[in-house]
């Protein structure tokens, strides 16, 4: 079952994408159920709503089935569209996006529960011209029109592919090779990888199986014998799957017969499958996921290459999910990954790499003055020494269960987890060596509560309030003192010690950002009084406190419950920071924190940038009064 690009040449090169992939095209495609399918052509035996082995394939003309192809697309992408439309009321969206500003003609936005307008004051629940932001049924409109003007077209059959019972379109050499632009604006698309294109097609191959029931391939070559995705299309489904090792097939045969050479990162191992479906139930609730059918495992050179990474992903059925209609002005949403196991070459990820110069500029000075005698790119002098080893990350999986929500009224955004959990053992990193291997850090989520938690959170456009259940308890050990010995600028913090923080103390322990919108919000906290009548600030003893100079945290109370922030085993002092918040108080800055670093071994520090001698993070934190 393809992704999108799998069935989008033009994303493919990059060169000349005739309309880029939005929020809803992957929406549309975001999805999937276990399936075996067919080759080109053929039956697609599937899971979901809708899904099912297909009766035999029938006789259509070519622009039927394209036509009929585009038909079902647009069906469900705005079913998706209808079914999301009530996200222009969302403040967080709102923030997310920037917010979404009436036009100059002064017309005012109406809300979602308005059927003629939305934001700005645009008919339909779309914005008007020149106010930004998310619109669902506008993202919907342009997959329809990528689809139609730039894969399902009649314009891309290749007769000579195409049978009475397959449709076949094909990419053409403006979409995969090189293309030159002359002085006077003329284009020349590289002879040698047209030539090579022709031989070695890349083509979506689409068969009428009568009804409205559609399947199909994406296939490569003269024989279509690669097929790196395969689909299945009716009025209530879109399924596809992705199988790598095609992918792979399919990558190597066309840049052989194009001249292309693959970029050196190109994975050399490429296995697994990758399944999304969307799926519409009765009442137009549509279920779109995605799924690991199959182990992936994806690698390029040998273990002690510097360019070495190898990726393993366990399989999982519906591994990412979404629901959108099934309740009024809700998204439900879930994740259920499994294992992820990853390892990266130390010197590919913080790496130097080969010291050249890429600028054909000659150098200039701090005030943009070109360099007398300065050569072009500069001298870059000798590459740098390859870091090595290789990083190992292991995260025993990912799941929760979520609804997102915004109130008829729009005033408020709620967003509900739970049983979140990042599996039942710690996410680990390590460094190996070639024959030892190091721990570099490991983290938990609540290891002593059954590694779940529930949160919820309520946004009003302003504050933030966040409630967990049964408590909060993210503990991190860091020992990347292995890591330091090659990599620059590691806080030396960070070479060894744990940091933790725990939210408890109440059966619904809730805290609650404030200020996080346009208006500003309450003022920011005030530090406590120090012993002694200082405030820490500048100057008044008189308990009443002021903001710190240069504080720009947002107001974060306490509302029950007790929050503690713990450093321990800190190579630099304090060797332990303990930090307490209750219930009516604030989290702010400490006295005099921000004011500069503490000075490096080299005497060099102190100039507000990364220094490997800086305290602690929570060192600088502190329980403040809330104004």
């Amino acid at each position: 079952m393809p992704t999108l690009p799998a069935l989008s040449w033009p994303l493919f090169s990059g060169r000349r994408a005739q309309r880029p992939l939005t929020l809803a095209a992957a929406a549309l495609l975001s999805a999937s159920c276990g399936t075996s399918s067919g080759g080109a052509g053929g039956a697609a035996t599937t899971g979901g709503s809708g899904a099912g082995a297909l009766p035999a394939a029938q006789e259509a003309a070519a622009p039927d089935t394209l036509a009929l192809a585009n038909e079902l697309i647009a069906g469900l992408a705005d079913d998706s569209a209808a079914g999301a439309k009530f996200t222009v009321d969302s403040k967080a969206v709102e923030q997310v996006e920037g917010g979404c500003e009436p036009s100059s003609s002064g017309e005012s936005g109406g809300g979602s529960g308005d059927p003629g307008s939305g934001p700005g004051g645009g008919p339909g629940g779309r914005p008007v011209e020149g106010c930004e932001g998310f619109d669902a049924q506008s993202s919907a409109d342009d997959v329809k029109e990528w689809f139609k003007d730039s894969v399902l077209n009649e314009k891309f059959v290749e007769t000579k592919l195409s049978s009475a019972k397959a449709v076949v379109v094909c990419a053409a050499a403006k979409d995969f090779c090189n293309i030159e632009v002359d002085e006077k604006g003329t284009e020349t698309i590289d002879a040698k990888c047209a030539e090579g294109l022709a031989k070695v097609p890349v083509c979506l191959a689409i068969s009428w199986h009568g009804g409205k029931l559609l399947s199909g391939a994406v296939v490569v070559g003269l024989d279509m014998a690669i097929k790196p995705a395969t689909f299945q299309l009716t009025p209530d489904l879109f399924q596809v799957e992705v199988n790598l090792a095609e992918v792979h097939k399919a990558a190597q045969a066309v840049a052989a017969a194009t001249g292309e050479a693959l970029p050196e990162e190109f994975p050399t191992t490429m296995v697994g499958k990758i399944g999304a479906a969307l799926t519409r139930s009765p009442g137009k609730v549509l279920t779109g996921s995605v799924s690991v059918v199959s182990d992936i495992h994806v690698a390029a050179f040998t273990a002690g290459d510097k360019r070495h990474y190898d990726v393993q992903v366990a399989a999982a059925k519906d591994a990412l999910k979404l629901v959108v209609g099934k309740a009024l002005h809700t998204i439900i949403g879930s994740a259920k990954f499994g294992t992820i196991d990853v390892k990266v070459a130390t010197d590919l990820l913080f790496g130097g790499g080969d010291g050249e110069c890429g600028s054909e500029s000659p150098p200039v000075d701090p005030n943009g003055n070109p360099i007398p005698g300065g050569s072009p790119g500069g001298d870059c002098g000798p590459p740098p020494k390859a870091l090595t080893g290789t990083l190992l990350a292991k995260l025993a999986g990912l799941t929760f269960d979520a609804d997102f929500s915004v109130a008829a009224d729009g005033k408020q955004d709620t967003l509900k987890v739970t049983g979140l959990s990042l599996g039942s053992t710690s996410a680990t990193a390590s460094l190996s060596d070639g024959g030892k291997v190091m721990p570099l850090g490991s983290v938990d989520l609540n290891a002593d509560a059954g590694r779940k938690v529930d949160v919820g959170v309520v946004f009003d456009g302003e504050n933030a309030t966040l409630t967990t259940l049964p408590k909060l308890l993210i503990h991190v050990a860091h020992t990347l003192a292995p890591l330091a010995v090659q990599v620059e600028d590691v806080p030396k913090f960070l070479h060894a010690g744990s940091t933790a923080l725990t939210f408890d103390g109440d059966s619904k322990p809730t805290f609650q950002w404030g200020g996080l919108g346009d208006g500003g919000g309450d003022a920011a906290p005030k530090p406590l009084p120090l012993p002694g009548g200082s405030d820490g600030g500048s100057g008044g003893g008189d308990g009443g406190g002021v903001e710190p100079e240069g504080s720009d945290m947002p107001p974060m109370k306490v509302i029950l419950g007790l929050l503690t922030l713990k450093g321990a085993g800190i190579p630099v002092p304090p060797a332990e920071v303990m930090v307490k918040i209750k219930a009516g108080f604030c989290l702010g800055e400490a006295p005099g924190a921000g004011k500069g670093d503490a000075p490096s071994p080299d005497g060099k520090g102190g100039d507000g940038g990364v220094d490997s001698e800086q305290p602690h993070l929570f060192s600088e934190l502190a329980e403040v009064v809330c104004k």
